[in-house]
């Protein structure tokens, strides 16, 4: 009797470390699920800014300020061609910029459960889309000066574009799925 007592106790003994093992197995897993439910989120909301984004950044001739031309043309009809291509892309991207900014602040509220690289691109895609949104709605006299903001605008909108790559699932976030919709 004393000899089955201990061998049920050893087994015992087995037994609740395979299950000690289990459960932290099984933590680990739903935890890792988490961060994946979490990237996807994300990784989903990424995509739809990227679209917009991709749009603004495309070189398009009426709306690009882009060759930069600074200094300004010197004959009053160059200038003009300059300002009104500045202020249709700054109203392009004003008019889109909210629906941006709110898509931005869901992935940084979500991010806090997402993986520890989603979760820095998201942020620092955050922060360089709110400088750039600034730097379109600084408006001042100097017709020189704004563009240099929107230049400078449009280099932030770039890096988000790239940061929100890194902020999700690759297939989802690929080269190959940010090409353009055509």
């Amino acid at each position: 009797m004393t000899g089955d007592h201990a061998s049920l106790a050893a087994w015992a003994e087995v037994v609740l470390a395979a299950l000690g093992i289990l459960t932290i197995l099984g933590a680990i897993w739903v935890w890792i699920e988490r961060w994946r439910i979490a990237n996807l989120r994300v990784g989903r909301r990424a995509y739809r800014v990227r679209r917009v984004l991709r749009l603004w950044l495309k070189p398009h001739p009426a709306f690009d300020p882009l060759p930069d031309p600074l200094p300004l043309p010197t004959d009053g009809e160059g200038t003009m061609s300059v300002l009104s291509r500045l202020y249709l892309w700054r109203k392009w991207v004003t008019e889109g910029e909210d629906e941006v900014q709110e898509a931005l602040e869901e992935m940084v509220d979500l991010a806090g459960e997402a993986g520890p690289f989603v979760r820095r691109a998201t942020r620092a895609a955050y922060l360089r889309f709110m400088r750039g949104t600034d730097l379109v709605n600084a408006r001042t006299e100097d017709v020189a000066q704004n563009q240099a903001k929107l230049l400078a605008a449009r280099a932030h909108f770039e890096a988000v574009f790239k940061e929100l790559g890194r902020a999700g699932p690759r297939a989802l976030l690929s080269p190959t799925a940010a090409a353009p919709d055509e």
